[in-house]
Protein backbone atom coordinates (compact mmCIF):
# COMPACT_ATOMS: atom_id res chain seq x y z
CA UNK A 1 0.00 0.00 0.00
CA UNK A 2 1.14 3.34 -0.74
CA UNK A 3 2.01 6.34 1.67
CA UNK A 4 -0.07 9.49 1.62
CA UNK A 5 2.98 11.26 1.12
CA UNK A 6 3.71 9.00 -2.39
CA UNK A 7 -0.42 9.24 -3.33
CA UNK A 8 0.15 13.54 -3.12
CA UNK A 9 3.61 13.06 -5.01
CA UNK A 10 2.09 10.67 -7.51
CA UNK A 11 -1.12 13.36 -8.30
CA UNK A 12 0.96 16.73 -8.22
CA UNK A 13 4.46 15.31 -9.96
CA UNK A 14 2.42 16.65 -13.30
CA UNK A 15 2.92 20.31 -11.71
CA UNK A 16 6.34 19.87 -11.18
CA UNK A 17 7.70 21.64 -14.74
CA UNK A 18 4.69 24.69 -14.56
CA UNK A 19 6.46 25.20 -11.15
CA UNK A 20 9.65 25.54 -12.57
CA UNK A 21 8.77 27.75 -14.73
CA UNK A 22 6.96 30.02 -12.47
CA UNK A 23 10.37 29.96 -10.38
CA UNK A 24 12.67 30.67 -13.09
CA UNK A 25 10.48 33.87 -14.01
CA UNK A 26 10.01 34.98 -10.48
CA UNK A 27 13.95 34.65 -10.01
CA UNK A 28 14.61 36.79 -13.44
CA UNK A 29 12.57 39.86 -12.13
CA UNK A 30 13.93 40.09 -9.29
CA UNK A 31 17.05 42.91 -9.29
CA UNK A 32 20.45 41.43 -9.33
CA UNK A 33 22.02 41.21 -6.15
CA UNK A 34 18.62 41.56 -3.86
CA UNK A 35 19.36 38.65 -2.21
CA UNK A 36 23.00 38.96 -1.87
CA UNK A 37 22.61 42.15 -0.46
CA UNK A 38 19.27 41.53 2.06
CA UNK A 39 21.60 38.35 3.03
CA UNK A 40 24.52 40.56 3.99
CA UNK A 41 22.14 43.46 5.46
CA UNK A 42 21.06 40.51 8.31
CA UNK A 43 24.53 38.96 9.03
CA UNK A 44 25.26 42.39 9.64
CA UNK A 45 22.42 43.50 12.00
CA UNK A 46 23.42 39.18 13.47
CA UNK A 47 26.84 39.76 14.36
CA UNK A 48 26.37 43.37 15.20
CA UNK A 49 23.83 42.30 17.90
CA UNK A 50 26.24 39.66 18.86
CA UNK A 51 29.04 41.48 19.78
CA UNK A 52 28.33 44.91 20.85
CA UNK A 53 25.05 44.82 22.36
CA UNK A 54 24.46 41.17 23.56
CA UNK A 55 27.53 40.93 26.05
CA UNK A 56 27.11 44.05 27.38
CA UNK A 57 23.25 44.25 28.17
CA UNK A 58 23.26 45.65 31.29
CA UNK A 59 25.39 48.92 30.46
CA UNK A 60 23.19 49.53 27.25
CA UNK A 61 20.26 49.68 29.67
CA UNK A 62 22.11 51.90 32.08
CA UNK A 63 22.27 54.21 29.49
CA UNK A 64 19.05 53.36 28.19
CA UNK A 65 18.11 54.20 31.79
CA UNK A 66 20.05 57.69 31.82
CA UNK A 67 18.74 58.78 28.47
CA UNK A 68 15.20 58.63 29.90
CA UNK A 69 15.95 60.23 32.55
CA UNK A 70 17.49 63.55 30.80
CA UNK A 71 14.38 63.06 28.38
CA UNK A 72 12.37 63.58 31.58
CA UNK A 73 14.04 66.16 32.95
CA UNK A 74 14.34 67.88 29.66
CA UNK A 75 10.85 67.95 29.32
CA UNK A 76 10.07 69.00 33.33
CA UNK A 77 12.03 72.07 32.54
CA UNK A 78 10.55 72.82 29.37
CA UNK A 79 6.75 73.12 30.77
CA UNK A 80 8.14 75.14 33.45
CA UNK A 81 9.74 77.63 30.75
CA UNK A 82 6.97 77.60 29.01
CA UNK A 83 4.88 79.07 32.26
CA UNK A 84 7.19 82.44 31.80
CA UNK A 85 7.10 82.62 28.06
CA UNK A 86 5.64 85.88 26.30
CA UNK A 87 2.41 85.09 24.84
CA UNK A 88 1.10 87.00 21.89
CA UNK A 89 -2.52 85.90 22.18
CA UNK A 90 -4.86 89.22 22.25
CA UNK A 91 -6.43 88.23 25.65
CA UNK A 92 -3.45 87.73 27.63
CA UNK A 93 -1.90 90.80 25.54
CA UNK A 94 -4.90 92.73 26.43
CA UNK A 95 -4.69 91.48 30.53
CA UNK A 96 -1.04 92.92 30.47
CA UNK A 97 -1.92 96.25 29.24
CA UNK A 98 -4.71 96.32 31.95
CA UNK A 99 -2.39 95.93 34.79
CA UNK A 100 0.07 98.48 33.18
CA UNK A 101 -2.85 100.89 33.17
CA UNK A 102 -4.18 99.65 37.03
CA UNK A 103 -0.47 100.11 38.43
CA UNK A 104 -0.14 103.97 37.01
CA UNK A 105 -3.46 104.66 38.13
CA UNK A 106 -2.30 103.04 41.97
CA UNK A 107 0.88 105.58 41.18
CA UNK A 108 -0.69 108.44 40.79
CA UNK A 109 -3.31 108.32 43.47
CA UNK A 110 -0.48 107.95 45.65
CA UNK A 111 2.23 110.30 44.71
CA UNK A 112 3.81 110.48 48.39
CA UNK A 113 5.17 106.71 48.45
CA UNK A 114 6.22 107.12 44.85
CA UNK A 115 7.88 110.39 45.83
CA UNK A 116 10.00 109.43 48.56
CA UNK A 117 13.64 108.60 47.63
CA UNK A 118 15.08 105.46 49.67
CA UNK A 119 18.54 106.63 51.03
CA UNK A 120 21.56 104.40 49.35
CA UNK A 121 22.90 101.41 51.27
CA UNK A 122 25.77 102.31 53.30
CA UNK A 123 29.25 100.90 52.52
CA UNK A 124 30.15 98.19 55.73
CA UNK A 125 34.01 100.13 57.02
CA UNK A 126 35.79 96.53 57.62
CA UNK A 127 38.21 97.25 60.80
CA UNK A 128 40.80 94.54 62.34
CA UNK A 129 39.36 92.29 65.70
CA UNK A 130 42.03 93.31 67.62
CA UNK A 131 44.59 95.79 67.30
CA UNK A 132 47.74 93.85 68.90
CA UNK A 133 50.89 95.21 67.49
CA UNK A 134 54.33 92.93 66.86
CA UNK A 135 57.28 94.02 68.05
CA UNK A 136 60.36 92.06 68.14
CA UNK A 137 63.19 92.49 70.32
CA UNK A 138 66.46 91.57 69.14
Amino acid sequence: MKTPRELLLARHQSVNPQLDVLRQAVIQDLPAGASAKAHRWADFVRLLWQQLIQPQQRTWATLAAIWLILIAINLSQHEAASKYRVSHDPVALNINEQRRRLNELWADLTPAASSVEAEPPRKANPQPHTQTTFTHNA
